[in-house]
């Protein structure tokens, strides 16, 4: 967790920019397009190479485990969004389409080195902790506060059943 948690600050610090899931009025976050806001989608890049690898090394570590096919889909529903919207982060932040399809596939790329890794390195602690600390930080810095922000009932109980059917599905692979 410490690693991201450094990254996302050292982003922040560097770019003078929050958090890409703040919690300002979308007319509030525009921002216009300077060399800062170029640095921001180059550091941006770094650390979705980063986020990559650990998806990569997740997806290695399974594998040798023989549950890889659950993690794969489970990532792809993952990647994918995520893609699109650091597609689009590019292309607001100056990049032409072609541009912004090369870096995110050269960006892509990390994944390939992280599962190499994930299948040829011996099974240590740390891999377990690195790419466990990975998800708990996205999940308790990206996805929590956003709940947070629609407090509803309604919606409330459909994040509790989202949540509720997560675990019930991580039981499932498990056993």
């Amino acid at each position: 967790m410490l690693v991201f948690f450094l990254a996302d600050k050292f982003i922040c610090e560097f770019t003078g920019k929050e958090h890409e899931h703040s919690h300002k009025k979308d007319d509030e976050k525009k921002t216009p397009k300077t060399s800062k806001t170029r640095a921001a989608a180059y550091l941006n890049l770094i650390a979705d190479s980063l986020h990559n690898f650990t998806d990569g090394l997740a997806l290695g570590i399974t594998f040798v485990q023989g549950s890889g096919i659950t993690t794969a889909v489970a990532i792809f529903f993952h990647e994918v969004p995520h893609n699109l919207a650091d597609f689009a982060i590019l292309i607001e932040n100056g990049f032409t389409a072609k541009q912004a399809l090369l870096a995110q596939f050269c960006s892509s790329m990390t994944g390939v080195l992280g599962c190499c890794a994930g299948l040829v390195l011996p099974q240590q602690q740390w891999m377990f902790s690195f790419v466990a600390g990975g998800f708990i930080y996205v999940s308790t810095v990206s996805i929590l506060p956003t709940l947070m922000e629609d407090r509803g009932a309604i919606s409330t109980a459909y994040q509790v059943l989202a949540m509720c059917l997560g675990v019930y599905m991580m039981l499932l692979i498990a056993e």
